[in-house]
């Protein structure tokens, strides 16, 4: 199961979207009082790839837009930015409208799905404080890891399994970490949820790129999670981040205490490929 990818893992028989096509975003709003034209959701254009719906948990006209299938950077940087035009200045800041970014892992196998959640939870605190606010720590609907270890917890698990359960009460119960593993089954990807919706396009693209410059680096790099935490063993806490993000500015003990949480999942198996 390790080396098998995810697609497979969940009965598909090939991919189901192209090797580029990596980002499903979901961005709640409020305050909608400019009325987005009908003409922006035409066929042919990127901008019809948006589906606008109704969202009980959101305010004064509050509007969740969804991409209708994963997008490569390309065309996420253009719908993102072609949306926010078409809103106009109306969207709100709210408390309640967050961003939900998923980044399509069907092609990679669970190992490598496990490398790079290893690398993201060590840096998590750190990237959501400087990307996403640090009012956002604790936040009951994107957990973080040292917030609620439950679903690094039930990851661990899963691997001596079949992976992550595709029921839907397992689904349901790891909904609301900051990165939800619930997603692995139902879309064939990793969601994360603790951008909170901003007025302007930009604080949503730069932290798709935060994402996959996670992605790009830890895949490039290491093999496995117990590669991860031994690099971090040999540069210490601030060397490793910088590794990543040049300029993030970090709480090493914060760090450090993401790491210990993370080593129970480096060495919960033997990993297959290189020798460790």
């Amino acid at each position: 199961m390790l080396n098998s990818p995810i697609y497979k893992v969940y009965g598909k028989s090939s991919p189901t979207f192209a090797e580029d096509e990596l980002f499903g975003i979901e961005i709640e709003m409020e305050g909608l009082t400019q009325q987005v034209a009908p003409a922006h959701y035409q066929p042919g254009g990127l901008a019809y790839r948006w589906v606008p719906k109704p969202d009980s948990s959101l305010r004064n006209s509050g509007i969740e837009f969804i991409t209708t299938s994963p997008v490569s950077w390309a065309d996420a940087q253009s719908m993102v930015k072609g949306l926010y035009t078409a809103c106009g200045r109306s969207n709100a800041d709210s408390m309640r409208a967050g961003v939900h970014v998923h980044r399509n892992v069907e092609r990679l196998t669970y190992q490598q799905v496990a490398t790079v959640l290893t690398a993201y939870w060590i840096l998590e605190a750190e990237l959501i404080d400087q990307y996403c606010g640090a009012e956002r720590a604790g936040n009951l609907f994107c957990l973080r890891i040292l917030d609620a270890a439950n679903p690094l917890n039930y990851f661990i698990t899963s691997l001596s399994r079949k992976g992550v359960s595709s029921e839907p009460h397992v689904c349901d119960s790891l909904k609301y970490g900051a990165v939800n593993l619930g997603a692995i089954p139902r879309f064939n990807s990793l969601e994360f949820r603790s951008l909170r919706t901003p007025t302007t396009a930009a604080p949503i693209l730069a932290w798709v790129a935060v994402i996959e410059r996670v992605f790009q680096h830890t895949l490039a790099s290491f093999h496995s999670p117990i590669e991860v935490t031994a690099q971090f063993s040999d540069q210490g806490p601030e060397a490793f981040c910088r590794s990543y993000f040049e300029g993030l500015v970090i709480n090493p003990d914060r760090v450090i205490r993401a790491l210990r949480l993370v080593q129970e999942l480096a060495y919960t198996t033997n990993w297959g490929g290189r020798s460790q």
